[in-house]
């Protein structure tokens, strides 16, 4: 193992002064689990564990995290060799009765069979955490050295004397044999196994963490570790490290027991060394909206030596380029998350989104400063209250998960994983679902095999219906991790709202008056920027805008039944 920590500092933050350069939540949440998943190449129902596992990731993203710990008389030395001391030592600190078995957040001193995980999962997501950790790095590809950041802050009193913070070096797409491979047909390639999640090394100093000894309420930590990754792992029969392949998690423990929460660290390779280097990491269409109007969120990550404090981020859609100004700041292997807000046209688009200025300088856009994300129209239902999901999942209906929810974030319904299927075919489930008047809902479909319901091993598709059969939306099931669609929801009227089908906004362009035509029971009118902030509000159908500089701005129609957006050009 190559490792060097450099710095350990920690201090002690009242809840309303830590650093304002902080990335870690400050908001007490629910603790996030880790599987510590005891595995072996030949195991024969170890594969039917990576199901298991990669189902509960499917179903939590961003909560729950499996490493595949190699060790036992089932993890042979040859290629691909996956064991690894650090991994040995935690093994072996398990009463471990049967292959696979595996410790959710180490919640106890037994290793549990691999049914039991699902439910104890559960449980754990459920209980609330005493912190929150959270973690950013940059990989020189040249030089193969990691620079990371750790940040850990207690929202309540921790548990016992002193905790252990602990960074682990997990790898996915190593090809290797598998006994028992069958058990999981998605991780199948060719006659080999494509091997995910497995633990390649533990950054921390010891396995079990760093200690940490303050872990009252309020407590503030931060580590920065530099690690040198290594060209192979494993002796004999090691296997190359390929940097796009490896994935960083951090959790606080109670010693070297009862994980208290977890998180994936954000990582970037960079060869960019400069004092300024910001990077896109995502650009995510993510919010419930049940109108043309809506935003997109664009995660930079700071993997420079010098503060960011402003940037001109240039999105481009529907044929145009809009330039916002952003100011702030970002510190130093830090990130933030920049909100933009515009009007979706007609359709399925992308919108791509680039640096163009840092700090007042040109940015030249590279492969790290450029990022799309998918838009689309919501569907629009109307129903007396109820909606009938419709999925014909293929052969694997034990991969598949879906849920709805509605504009506050809630889970109004759910199903599967279903029953794998005996061959290649389809099978219909069908769930009805009760719905409130004018919600905003998203409906979201997971496949734990990355391949949909559709690609060879049976037609599947999905679709939404209205309590009279018609179809709101439908999908042929060509996906890969997931898919999603917004949908807004109203109930069914005797007639229709007089006027809405076809509101006017004239003159457009506008200097003076801005005039709302063709609607009736208009209760309001707003006016917003680019950036979605409120700058004009009435409550007549006429509003002055001969205030706002010349620009595009976008109008929200509100009536008592529903809400229409329209474009407008100040001149």
């Amino acid at each position: 193992m190559n490792k060097l920590i450099i710095t350990n500092l920690f201090a002690i933050f009242l809840f309303c002064s830590v650093s304002a350069q902080s990335f870690v939540s400050t908001a007490p949440s629910n603790r996030n689990v880790i599987l510590e998943e005891f595995t072996g190449r030949d195991c024969s129902w170890c594969p039917e564990g990576h199901l298991i596992a990669n189902n509960i990731a499917a179903a939590y993203p961003g909560r729950f995290w499996a490493i595949n710990i190699h060790w036992g008389g089932y993890a042979p030395d040859s290629y691909p060799n996956l064991k690894v001391t650090d991994g040995g030592t935690i093994h072996d600190s398990f009463n471990i009765q049967s292959y696979p078995s595996g410790s959710v957040n180490r919640s106890s001193q037994a290793a549990i069979i691999r049914q039991l995980w699902p439910s104890e999962t559960v449980i754990q997501l459920n209980e609330q955490s005493c912190a929150n950790i959270a973690a950013i790095g940059v990989i020189n590809p040249i030089t193969r050295l990691l620079t990371l950041k750790v940040e850990l802050y207690y929202t309540s009193n921790g548990i016992g004397e002193s905790n252990k913070v602990t960074v682990a070096m997990l790898q996915d797409n190593i090809i290797g044999s598998q006994i028992g491979s069958y058990l999981n047909p998605a991780q199948i390639v060719g006659d080999q196994y494509n091997h995910m999640h497995t633990l390649r090394d533990i950054i921390t100093p010891e396995a079990w963490g760093e200690t940490v000894t303050n872990v009252t309420a309020g407590s503030f930590h931060e580590f920065t570790y530099e690690y040198s990754i290594p060209e192979t792992i494993g002796s004999p029969n090691g296997v190359e490290v390929v940097l796009e392949d490896l994935v960083f998690l951090v959790w606080v423990a109670e010693t070297n027991s009862n994980i208290i929460t977890a998180n994936e660290a954000q990582v970037v390779i960079s060869e960019n060394q400069s004092y300024l280097n910001p990077i896109i990491t995502s650009c995510e269409h993510k919010s419930i909206y049940c109108n043309s109007h809506t935003s997109i969120t664009t995660k930079v990550v700071n993997a420079g030596t010098e503060d960011i404090t402003s940037m001109t981020l240039a999105y481009e859609y529907a044929g145009e380029t809009i330039e916002d100004e952003w100011t702030g700041n970002i510190s130093s292997y830090s990130y933030i998350d920049i909100q933009h807000f515009f009007d979706i046209i007609a359709g399925n688009n992308s919108i791509s989104v680039s640096i163009a200025k840092v700090n007042g300088e040109e940015y030249e856009p590279n492969s790290g400063t450029v990022a799309e994300a998918e838009l689309s129209l919501p569907s629009v239902v109307s129903s007396n209250g109820d909606l009938a999901v419709k999925i014909w999942h293929d052969r694997f209906g034990n991969h598949i998960t879906w849920e709805l929810m509605s504009s506050d974030y809630n889970v109004i319904a759910e199903g599967g994983p279903y029953q794998q299927l005996e061959s290649n075919s389809t099978q219909l489930q069908q769930t009805t679902v009760s719905i409130e008047e004018n919600d905003c809902l998203r409906f979201t479909i997971h496949d734990a095999g990355g391949d949909g319901i559709n690609n060879g091993l049976g037609e599947g598709h999905w679709q939404i219906e209205d309590e009279s059969g018609d179809i709101i939306y439908q999908s042929n099931g060509q996906f890969e991790n997931s898919e999603s669609v917004n949908i807004e929801a109203h109930f069914k009227q005797a007639d229709n709202i007089a006027g809405f089908d076809s509101p006017s906004i004239y003159p457009n362009p506008a200097s003076d008056k801005l005039h709302i035509g063709n609607i009736n029971n208009t209760n309001n009118i707003k006016v917003y920027n680019s950036r979605g902030q409120l700058l004009l509000s009435s409550s007549e159908p006429t509003i002055d805008v001969s205030s706002l500089p010349k620009g595009v701005y976008f109008v929200t129609i509100i009536t008592d039944n529903q809400s229409i957006n329209k474009k407008i050009i100040k001149e």
